[in-house]
Parts: structure tokens; C-alpha cells; sequence
């Protein structure tokens, strides 16, 4: 169940009083970047309030969201709020850090979350104008910011950082195919694939082969693109790749990577199912490259993490 992102209605005040007037209007709930949540099945999925006065009366921020099913959805943020104030205005659920649990979220769910989250950390983060310094004032219903300063007046827009990620492969000395993974020192549980950001001025491709022997020492070719994922932690563009490793010798970047290792389809499957080896959730794009490769190497394509 997806939801519209409405562009079209985002500079329309009378539509904004409307949505903040309906008693139909639905909010998903932030917190110094986390987001209210509710669990079922062993899964996490946001949960709806439906809008009240006291929700507005103390919101920081909000933001048009979209519609789903004729809903409309808005983003608000309590950050300010202390957590026993929080109770008084959210009776139900719990705030869960994303970036930290995002193998127990829906996939059907997490893009709302994450986008929520990260409009709602460029909104605190931008009050002030880079330009000259004054403060900024919120527009588009949530979604650009315009400096205060008359002599200024500059628009401000949500801005994305390119970011590489890469499932690294090559043929071992046997003649059997492995793929290329590493623990990172901010996630230290998961073996996932490599990845960083574009440096300005750079070719995509550039990053990915400065980014792969930076990390692990490898010196790549045939460089594929695969496909892209949002991720707003706080504001990435994902840029998927494949690449061919032309080198075998790793050698680890501490100040990134914990370890790395090359692994056979087999060991990696074997260790996805006895819990010796845990990649990242299934809404990451980490997870459908590993996942693909696994499956074209004809082992279990999907897998209940």
C-alpha cells in the first residue's frame, strides 16, 4: 500500500488549513529523529494518530506527508518535548531509532518512515540561511525554507548526497564465485556490502572504484549499476552497483571497516540461516544486492530477517 506525494498541493494554504482541520488527517509522529512505531507479527510498522488540536498546539514542525486512500498524512515532530510530556499527548506506541532497527521494519512501511525522518531532521537542521546567516521560516508545507531576511529572501530546498553501494565479486583460485563484505565500525552486527560518498567533482563510477580500494585495498572493473534507494539518514541517495574485483588481497581501512572477507554463495547462505552471519533487513538495498546475488548463484532467494 503505497501513498502520493501530492507536490501540487504542498504551496496551497487553503489546503493546508483544511488538512490541519480534518478529524480524517493522520499523523506520523517524530522524535529527535525517531519515529512512533507500533509492532506486529514481530514486525515494526509506524503507527497512525489521528489528528487533534493538542497534536498542532505543541508540534515543532510539520509536514504534508501525502495521501493514502483519500488520507492525508502529515509528518510532526515533538523534539522538544521531554519524554514524560511526550505521554501526555502520545498514549500509544514508542519511538524506535530507524538506523538502528531497520531489519525489523515492514518494507511496505519503512520508505513513509524514513522519508518523514529525514524531511523532518533537514527542517531542524536548516533554520538557518547559509547564505547570510538569519533565521529561516518553513514554506511548502514542511518541504523548503525561506531566509527572513528581507535582503536575503534565498529559498533553501532539502538537498541529497550521492552515496555508492557495492556488492564487490570475483573467482577464487578454485574457480568458485564470492562476493566481498565487511563489518563497518558504526554497525558492527551486520556484514553488508561497501559503500561511501560521491566526492564533488567526481564520476560515479570514479566513487565507487576510489571508495572499494580506499575501504579493503581491491581494485575493481566492470562496474554495473544496479538500481537506487532513498536513505534519509539523514539525507543519502543510494546508488547501487555490482563491480568485478580485479585484485584479492584485502586490506582494511580501520578507521571504516571492523574486518572484511570474501565469501562462497554456499558459506554465506549457511550462515544467513544458522545466525553466524547477519546481513542487513530486507527494506535496505544492501540486502537486495546480497540477496540477488545469492539467488543467481542458486541458493534460497529470500530470507526471513
Amino acid at each position: 500500500m503505497s501513498f502520493e506525494k501530492r507536490v501540487d498541493l504542498r504551496q496551497d494554504l487553503d489546503f493546508r488549513n483544511k488538512v490541519l482541520e480534518s478529524k480524517q488527517t493522520k499523523v506520523y509522529a517524530v522524535w529527535r529523529n525517531c519515529n512512533l512505531i507500533t509492532e506486529v507479527n514481530g514486525l515494526y510498522k509506524p503507527l497512525e494518530v489521528t489528528l487533534n488540536d493538542k497534536l498542532v498546539d505543541n508540534a515543532d514542525q510539520i509536514i504534508f506527508l501525502g495521501r493514502r486512500d483519500e488520507v492525508d498524512l502529515i509528518g510532526v515532530d515533538f523534539s522538544s518535548l521531554e519524554k514524560e510530556n511526550l505521554k501526555k499527548i502520545l498514549l500509544e506506541g514508542e519511538f524506535l531509532n530507524m538506523l538502528e532497527e531497520r531489519s525489523l521494519l515492514t518494507i511496505t512501511e519503512a520508505p513513509l518512515m524514513a522519508y518523514t525522518r529525514g524531511l523532518m531532521h533537514w527542517n531542524k537542521n536548516s533554520k538557518f540561511c547559509g547564505k547570510c546567516g538569519s533565521f529561516t521560516n518553513s514554506e511548502d508545507f514542511g518541504h523548503t525554507r525561506r531566509c527572513n531576511n528581507n535582503a536575503c529572501n534565498k529559498i533553501h530546498y532539502p538537498r541529497l548526497e550521492p552515496a555508492i553501494i557495492v556488492l564487490v565479486e570475483r573467482i577464487n583460485k578454485d574457480g568458485v564465485k564470492e562476493c566481498l563484505l565487511g563489518r563497518h565500525v558504526r554497525i558492527p552486527d551486520f556484514w553488508t556490502t561497501l559503500a561511501g560518498f560521491v566526492d564533488f567533482g567526481e564520476q560515479i563510477e570514479e566513487a565507487v572504484s576510489r571508495e572499494i580500494s580506499e575501504e579493503v585495498g581491491i581494485e575493481v572493473d566492470s562496474i554495473q549499476y544496479i538500481k537506487s534507494q532513498p536513505w534519509p539518514f539523514p539525507s543519502s541517495l543510494m546508488l547501487g552497483f555490482t563491480a568485478n574485483a580485479t585484485t584479492s588481497k584485502i586490506k582494511v581501512d580501520p578507521l571504516e571497516l571492523i574486518e572484511a572477507d570474501w565469501f562462497s554463495a554456499q558459506k554465506l547462505s549457511k550462515g544467513i540461516k544458522e545466525g553466524t552471519i547477519i546481513i542487513p533487513g530486507k527494506a535496505s538495498i544492501a540486502y537486495q544486492l546480497i540477496n540477488t546475488w545469492l539467488s543467481k548463484e542458486g541458493f534460497d532467494s529470500d530470507y526471513n530477517i
